[in-house]
């Protein structure tokens, strides 16, 4: 699977900033763009955070682990998920996009962890997110996740059983399947400023 170059992922950020912005405005979706790269057209997992700035809290995120139909169609709904849907906060006001960061995440396919081995051998922090499912229940927590709560493997692996409602310990019920992928993020360093590449293996070392 190919990764984004520079300018695509600039191309995506910005895409999530318009589709926000226009509804803001427009009260409706942003129609597709017509002209833009054809890895674009394939489906893969995305998810659109939003952080208010300069603080950097969580405002929103939502996305879609697998994809849902193609990256440019799944970055459009992200975003407007995560500015209007997300139910942990209130709908994004349009005097606050001026005050919102925005950061995508581009999910590579989720690879499955061997549940003879020991997880805390299979995945690395400031690689790796992870995904938890067992029965009807599921998690997920992206890869700069915790890189920025500065957890070690042990405390990921608690922290992605309680996303799904899972006992904390759950990782060593060998009936949960754990699944570990990668993530390539662009963020906007300032709201509607320069957009960069985000290394988190680095950020691990600061």
């Amino acid at each position: 699977m190919r990764k984004l170059s520079a300018e695509e992922g600039i191309f995506l950020v910005k895409l999530a900033r318009e589709s926000i912005e226009y509804y803001l405005k427009e009260h409706k979706y942003l129609t597709q763009p017509q002209n833009y790269p054809s890895i674009f057209n394939e489906q893969r997992g995305i998810f659109v955070t939003l952080e208010s700035y300069p603080s950097h809290n969580l405002r929103g995120c939502i996305g879609y682990p697998l994809g849902e139909g193609s990256l440019i169609s799944s970055i459009i709904d992200a975003a407007m998920s995560s500015a209007f849907n997300d139910p942990r906060f209130e709908h994004l006001k349009e005097r606050e996009l001026n005050l919102t960061t925005i950061e995508i995440s581009v999910l590579s396919e989720p690879e499955i962890l061997n549940p003879h081995q020991k997880y805390s051998l299979q995945f690395e922090i400031g690689e790796h997110g992870l995904l938890i499912r067992s029965g009807s229940r599921s998690g997920i927590l992206l890869p700069q996740v915790p890189v920025e709560q500065k957890w070690d493997k042990e405390t990921f692996l608690r922290h992605i059983c309680l996303k799904a409602g899972l006992a904390p310990d759950c990782y060593k019920n060998k009936h949960c399947q754990f699944f570990k992928f990668f993530g390539q993020i662009f963020r906007e360093i300032t709201p509607g400023g320069e957009i960069e590449e985000r290394d988190i293996k680095k950020e691990v070392k600061t």
